[in-house]
């Protein structure tokens, strides 16, 4: 996404260690410019006619994107269609598929369950949650109504939500209220958390799980701190860390590390 209302895919081409290590050795002995250098290019340039807030790519199928706007509708689009000639990338553009049900405003918040094909988690500016299904992604112009909604009296605020990666089940939202919530979908008649646990003494604001180990979570919060917490214990962080700066709004872990 751009500041305002397109959404953009560039295309980059990097060099490969060989080239590189052959530009290197020539810069260094001719002192020469590089001549591999990456190169990025853009693919096309989607506009939309609102605000766009935020943006998610479906993990098991990178050509499909669902795009958060100021508008209480999310949208998807398949990205392989507006790379065919004489696609209509305008803002008048009906996207593929709308999500409704969320009763304000898109903040940006949405996750998509990655052992769940096409389960998207996402939440609005007054902290109400929706869950979808996607079952219909391929059917133009089709609706899909939100299978699941708790109202923000139930979530206590909403700042940032993830999807377990190791559990088909289980979602995980922090907020105004500073407290972490573990959600379990085979338990959401009541629209009550699994687990609440206050964990800042400010605003929470982030959450991120760890990918190779199922009890640990990073939270982060307005007072300055990131902590990783054990799911099995949660009377103290298994680990604090106070920065410097200001509150912290991202925190995750590295992909192929246990690192954050």
């Amino acid at each position: 996404l751009n500041a305002g209302s397109q959404l953009m895919l560039w295309k980059m081409i990097v060099p490969s260690m060989k080239m590189l290590q052959w530009d290197s050795l020539k810069s260094c002995t001719q002192s020469a410019e590089p001549r591999y250098k990456p190169k990025a290019y853009s693919v096309f340039c989607l506009e939309r006619p609102t605000t766009l807030v935020g943006m998610k790519v479906l993990p098991q199928n990178r050509d499909i994107v669902v795009l958060q706007s100021t508008q209480k509708e999310i949208e998807l689009f398949n990205c392989s269609k507006m790379r065919e000639n004489n696609a209509d990338l305008s803002c008048r553009r009906i996207p593929d598929c709308s999500l409704i049900g969320l009763p304000s405003a898109g903040r940006g918040l949405m996750s998509f369950n990655r052992l769940r094909p096409c389960q998207l988690l996402a939440s609005d500016v007054d902290g109400n949650i929706c869950i979808w299904t996607i079952r219909n992604r391929e059917e133009a112009r089709s609706v899909v109504t939100a299978e699941t909604t708790i109202l923000a009296s139930q979530t206590m605020g909403v700042r940032d939500l993830s999807w377990h990666p190791l559990h088909i089940s289980l979602f995980a939202t922090v907020g105004e209220s500073r407290k972490l919530c573990i959600w379990d979908m085979r338990s959401l008649g009541e629209h009550k958390p699994a687990l609440v646990e206050e964990v800042h003494d400010a605003t929470a604001t982030c959450i991120s799980f760890n990918r190779f180990n199922e009890v640990l979570i990073n939270t982060a919060s307005e007072d300055k701190t990131i902590k990783v917490w054990d799911l099995r214990c949660m009377k103290k962080p298994f680990y604090a860390i106070r920065t410097l700066t200001g509150e912290i709004n991202k925190v995750c872990y590295f992909t192929l590390f246990s690192y954050f």
